[in-house]
C-alpha cells in the first residue's frame, strides 16, 4: 500500500506525505500513559489514492527499566465501509424526504377526496329520489335525505347499519326483489310495498343494480327508490 523501502523512514512521511509529526499521534499517546487508542484517518497510498483507515495503537514491548520500549499500530482499511456508510445516510435522506413528499401528498390527497366526498354527498341530497347503497341481503351502507322523507324520518336520522330485510312488507317481496336481482343483475321500476318509520305500508318504485365481487358473488346493492303517488 506505501511501497517496499519503508522501514527506518519515519511513518508521518510514509502515510500522510508530512515534512513532521502528526498533532495526534497515537503512538506517542500510547508511549506516553500505556493504555490503547483507537482513530479513524485518512492516508495516501503509493499510487495516490486516498484511503480511511480505523487504527489502534498499543503498548508492543517494554524495556528493561519497565518503560515503554515499542507500540504496534493496526492499521484496517474501512474505506468501503465509509463508502456504503455515506451511501446508507444518503439513501435514509432520500428516503425521508420521500417519505415527507408522500405524506404531503397523501394529506392533500385526503382532502381532495373530503372534498370530494362531501360534494358527493350534497349531490345525493339535492336528488329528488331516495339514493341507498347496501350489502347484498344486508346492512344499509349508505342513503341521502329523500330516503328519510320517503321513511318519514327527519333528515338528521341515520339509517346506516339498519338491515334492509326491516323495510321490506312480508318475506315474499324481499325474496322477489333479490331473486330478479341476482337473475339480472339489475331492476326497474320494481313496484314493491315496504314500511315507513311509522309501520304503514308505502308503495314504492326501485331502480337497482346488483354489484359482485371479483369472484362474482353478490356483495352489494345501490340505486334510487321513489315513492308512489296516486294521482287525484
Amino acid at each position: 500500500m506505501f511501497g517496499s523501502r519503508i522501514t527506518g523512514q519515519k511513518c508521518y512521511k510514509i502515510l500522510s506525505h508530512r515534512g513532521k509529526p502528526c498533532k495526534e499521534c497515537l503512538a506517542v499517546k500510547t508511549f506516553q500513559d500505556g493504555k490503547i487508542h483507537e482513530k479513524e484517518k485518512t492516508h495516501t497510498n503509493i499510487d495516490g489514492k486516498k484511503k480511511i483507515y480505523w487504527i489502534t495503537s498499543s503498548v508492543a514491548g517494554f524495556n528493561l527499566e519497565g518503560e515503554r520500549e515499542l507500540a504496534v499500530l493496526i492499521l484496517r482499511d474501512i474505506t468501503e465501509n465509509k463508502k456504503m456508510d455515506e451511501s446508507l445516510i444518503e439513501s435514509e435522506n432520500s428516503l425521508r424526504l420521500l417519505n415527507i413528499s408522500l405524506m404531503e401528498k397523501v394529506e392533500e390527497r385526503t382532502k381532495e377526496l373530503k372534498m370530494s366526498e362531501e360534494m358527493y354527498k350534497k349531490i345525493l341530497n339535492d336528488l329528488d329520489v331516495g339514493f341507498y347503497k347496501g350489502e347484498f341481503k344486508g346492512k344499509l351502507l349508505m342513503h341521502n335525505s329523500a330516503v328519510n322523507t320517503i321513511l318519514g324520518l327527519d333528515a338528521s336520522i341515520s339509517l346506516i347499519g339498519s338491515q334492509s330485510s326491516q323495510f321490506f312488507n312480508g318475506l315474499n317481496e324481499q325474496k322477489r326483489y333479490y331473486d330478479e336481482l341476482l337473475e339480472n343483475g339489475y331492476i326497474t321500476n320494481f313496484k314493491t310495498q315496504i314500511k315507513d318509520s311509522k309501520g304503514e305500508i308505502i308503495t314504492v318504485y326501485f331502480n337497482s343494480h346488483l354489484i359482485r365481487d371479483h369472484e362474482g358473488n353478490p356483495k352489494e346493492v345501490e340505486g334510487t327508490v321513489v315513492k308512489f303517488v296516486k294521482e287525484p
